[in-house]
């Protein structure tokens, strides 16, 4: 059973057993008598090593381990390094070589790099210049690849402001020797200290000095950039900011308000065809299905929702304990979304085969002496010459059923009812083929239809109403005017004169229309021109 003591480094409480406390006071005692004589400048070098020490214990400290042991303190005073390990590399190397640079960065024990953002050389947010630290590149270089990104789909510009959010500022000496990739030791914190110190408008000057005359160019416009984004940039963050929240949280409402439509739509004929989801797959594999695929979706935009939130606040609202809930929750629902879809896709082609099947069903209706037609609905129509009277249409059983014929007279009405079929969430739109066998056709009359087809009636009195066009025979189209073989009876629509007559000018214009002014042509002469 050891002894514990409560201390405090750079605002960080810990606990320390008793012996390794005193070790760690004796450590930091002979760093403070041995910076006591450096006027200045070791108020803050010191601080920057307690900074580290505290750091470093941070790291090693988890939920099983709460207490700074011994070994811990040992291990740090080796890394770092002692006082005497430090007056006497100054005696040795006064100031570094080449060669010891390379053996440092090099050697067998070299120092992984870690991302931050550089705050002494930013131009807005230091994400630039601390990815050229990590990758050991000048900054100008990553900054030109950032304004390409802008006219190439401007994913660069998306990139930067993640990046803004979520890369922290290397605000330490320590942090700063991380992200060069070099040790943090006694003799590192004092360089990056006494550097700060000197501050970092020397730095930058003598980097401009060793840059391609091009580069020079570039780095001075960034950095004419940067000075006016800072100024206008937090009133700009703030309002794209704001907008990126209502945006993203309005998507989030819909999305939710959909999963609500879907749960409650488990017994509605009107998601497939008329079958419900209940029948499709079962209830319970429905609900897992949905609930796992508005996961997979709305997590991405509850991410996107935090970081709008933090770039608006200029602060990051991301921890380790929210990224890895949303992760594994993500993860979890991928995972029951392929389950559901190994069980519920051989049920739902069934479905799909038998709904084929019933797409060529066949209707046959009862009329007689009829010789007009009035009709308004989604359908192909095919009217034949024949010597008998018949209709029959085709399609999928259900809109069949809605379909209506009566007879006024000498006209067959055909309608569709209305249902709720009209609003299924995912069937095609309902077409229905329908084929009119008659022998005289006087009249056709109707609208919203999609397609006509006349077979043999073709120099016959045709009087067409409410109808766009339609195709003969050979699937070319014509206006829908009133016709005989000789000449225009009627043209039922003002509106179709003009455009007849449109139509008329632009071929003769063009001098392509040739086949078109000639069928046109011999009708166009015998009718009684308008003023």
């Amino acid at each position: 059973m050891n002894k514990t003591v409560t201390i405090v480094l750079n605002g960080v409480l810990f606990h320390i057993e008793e012996e390794a406390y005193n070790k760690l006071k004796e450590y930091l005692d002979s760093i403070k008598q041995y910076y006591a004589s450096h006027n200045g400048d070791s108020e803050e070098i010191l601080k920057d090593i307690e900074s580290s020490i505290a750091e470093k214990f941070s790291a090693k400290l988890k939920t099983a381990k709460q207490v700074v042991s011994m070994a811990d303190v040992e291990a740090l005073i080796k890394v770092m390094g002692t006082v005497e390990d430090f007056a006497a590399l100054e005696d040795d190397n006064i100031g570094e070589t080449k060669e010891s640079k390379k053996t440092e960065s090099e050697g067998p024990n070299k120092l992984s790099r870690r991302l931050y953002r550089n705050p002494d050389d930013k131009i807005i947010a230091g994400v630039a210049s601390g990815i050229a630290s990590y990758f050991n590149i000048d900054p100008v270089i990553v900054r030109l690849l950032f304004v390409a990104s802008v006219f190439a789909g401007g994913t660069g510009i998306i990139i930067y402001l993640v990046m803004w959010v979520i890369v922290p500022m290397a605000e330490t000496s320590t942090q700063k020797l991380e992200m060069q990739g070099k040790p943090v030791t006694l003799k590192k914190i004092e360089q990056a200290s006494r550097k700060l110190a000197e501050g970092g408008k020397k730095g930058i000057a003598a980097t401009k000095k060793k840059l391609p005359a091009i580069l020079s160019f570039f780095d001075s416009l960034f950095r004419w950039i940067g000075k006016f984004f800072r100024k206008v940039g937090p009133i700009l963050a703030s309002s794209l900011g704001v907008i990126l929240v209502f945006s993203f949280a309005l998507t989030l409402l819909s999305m939710l308000f959909a999963w609500g439509v879907l749960f409650s739509s488990i017994d509605s004929h009107q998601v497939f065809y008329g079958y419900p989801f209940k029948e499709m797959i079962g209830a319970t594999t429905y609900y897992l299905g949905v609930s796992a695929v508005m996961v997979i979706a709305i997590i991405p935009v509850v991410f996107l929702l935090l970081a709008s939130i933090a770039f608006m606040r200029r602060k990051n609202v991301f921890s380790s304990v929210i990224t890895s809930i949303l992760f594994v929750v993500w993860m979890v629902a991928v995972i029951v979304a392929g389950a559901v879809s190994v069980e519920a896709v051989p049920r739902i082609q069934n479905i799909v085969e038998d709904i084929q099947e019933r797409i060529d069903s066949t209707r046959t209706f009862e009329a007689e002496g009829f010789t007009a037609i009035d009709a308004e609905g989604n359908y192909n129509m095919e009217l034949v010459k024949g010597d008998n009277y018949s209709v029959e249409a085709k399609g999928f059983d259900l809109y069949l059923e809605d379909l209506t014929l009566e007879q006024n007279d000498s006209t067959i009405i055909l309608r569709t009812k209305d249902s709720d079929r009209d609003n299924c969430y995912f069937c095609e739109e309902p077409k229905i083929d329908i084929t009119i066998m008659l022998p005289t056709l006087e009249k056709i009359q109707g609208n919203e239809l999609y397609r006509y087809n006349i077979v043999g009636f073709d120099n016959e009195l045709l009087n067409v109403e409410g109808i766009d066009q339609y195709f003969d025979s050979s699937w070319k189209r014509r206006r829908f005017v009133t016709v005989t073989e000789e000449r225009i009876v009627q043209l039922d629509d003002p509106a179709l004169e003009r455009s007849l007559r449109e139509e008329l000018n632009q071929a003769e214009r063009a001098g392509s229309g040739e086949q078109f002014v000639n069928e046109i042509s011999v009708i166009w002469e015998q009718f009684p021109k308008s003023d």
